[in-house]
């Protein structure tokens, strides 16, 4: 593990004044790391270090600590570093582990394969009920919040029994025929549509009241509603669109409330035609498997090509003699510059070929069915089966971080 140069990036976040306040890098990267080899949550992972004392040692602590009323650490300061740190730390988490594989020889860069994957986001399947209704609850708690702020007595009327009725009628059917949902969703429109409007009054009422009423409402609060609200206007406005021109999808289609970010990618894959959650361009160097690039939105991997190549001969400074990737690479464009950088491929050869280049081929993709098992070892034994993380770029830093165990523990067995 590169502490050292890992403490100097981790420090450079805090004020040189606060350090003797700040936990150790060694401490809060260790712990993190811990969860990702024993897929455990930030409270587990607590108890597990006041009970191992090789854990201990490895997270920077010489002395056995044990468990009193306080643990070492508060368990919500790692969400916290996680959010201070973002997703940029992480990134060079994984730059620096790559180095020192660089310098101590145990990386061999002459062969990269790669390909991309998508790792789903903890959210229930999507529906446009479902997805209204939760904007709509959301709508009718914050309406009462915001009203008992400015008025206790003030009367408003949100509707919210009779749209839970709406949602758990819809619920409790188990077949729904297109007329039940197309009732459904356009009652659950028109009661979020109802309550966007009221809530947007009561701020408004907020901001041209007097001093003390305003104050009632703190300004981080009052972002977090701004901002939320916004989110329930494009969920209003999308399926206004679907519903006004009879379609079924549109551009950026927001799937989740609570977790905005997360857009539908087609895969086509047998059982999983549509997944929910970022997109992943991995690369396979000797086995090591580096994140290239993460993305909510679905994007061509044969366009990242060109690309990733230039970023490993930026990472070692010098291209790669072979490159394995699969049918989608393989257009004329990425063929002519990787002949013209002296690059190997195993892309399929246009038109006839011999028995000899037939045979080469198939040797290469053999090699290059290692990336798939990257992806499993990935999804199965580095938590990265799910995106749990909910905090801003959670899924960038779970990546990250998950890649990045994943190479230290091939290293370790390696050496």
């Amino acid at each position: 593990m590169p502490w050292n140069e890992l403490r100097i990036i981790y420090n450079s976040y805090f004020v040189i004044e606060k350090m003797k306040k700040v936990k150790d890098c060694q401490l809060v990267l260790g712990l993190m790391i811990g969860q990702i080899l024993l897929k455990q949550s930030d409270r587990d992972i607590l108890e597990f270090f006041h009970e191992n004392s090789y854990f201990q040692y490895f997270c920077g602590l010489e002395v056995f600590a044990v468990k009193t009323e306080k643990t070492i650490i508060n368990y919500s300061l790692l969400s916290k570093r996680r959010k201070k740190l973002g997703e940029k730390f992480f990134r060079k988490f994984q730059d620096e582990v790559i180095k020192v594989l660089q310098e101590r020889k145990i990386i061999n860069p002459k062969i990269i394969a790669l390909d991309a994957t998508v790792v789903p986001t903890n959210i229930g399947y999507p529906n446009d009920v479902k997805l209204m209704n939760a904007a709509r609850e959301w709508s009718c708690q914050t309406i009462l919040k915001i009203k008992n702020i400015i008025d206790p007595k003030i009367m408003v009327r949100t509707y919210r029994k009779v749209g839970r009725k709406i949602f758990l009628n819809f619920q409790k059917k188990k077949q729904k025929s297109q007329k039940v949902i197309k009732k459904t969703v356009k009652e659950m429109h028109r009661l979020l549509r109802r309550n966007i409007n009221q809530l947007e009054n009561l701020l408004h009422k907020i901001e041209t009241g007097s001093d003390i009423i305003s104050r009632k409402l703190k300004k981080w609060e009052k972002e977090e509603i701004e901002e939320k609200l916004k989110i329930a206007e494009k969920i209003y406005e999308q399926q206004e669109k679907m519903i006004n021109e009879n379609i079924h999808t549109v551009k950026q289609r927001i799937v989740s409330f609570v977790r905005p970010e997360v857009r539908p990618i087609v895969r086509g894959k047998e059982g999983k035609k549509v997944e929910f959650g970022p997109k992943l361009h991995v690369i396979d160097v000797d086995g090591y498997a580096i994140l290239d690039k993460i993305s909510d939105e679905a994007f061509h991997e044969g366009k990242e090509y060109q690309n990733a190549i230039e970023e490993h001969k930026k990472r070692f400074e010098k291209y790669p003699e072979i490159s394995l990737a699969d049918g989608i690479y393989a257009t004329r464009e990425n063929r002519k510059w990787a002949k013209e950088k002296g690059i190997e491929t195993n892309f399929k050869a246009m038109g006839k070929s011999d028995k000899k280049t037939k045979k080469r081929k198939k040797e290469l993709n053999k090699k290059r069915n290692r990336i798939e098992g990257d992806f499993g070892t990935l999804k199965q034994h580095y938590r990265l089966g799910k995106i749990v993380l909910k905090v801003k770029d959670g899924a960038s830093i779970q990546s990250y971080l998950s890649l990045g165990v994943m190479n230290l523990e091939k290293a370790m067995l390696r050496v």
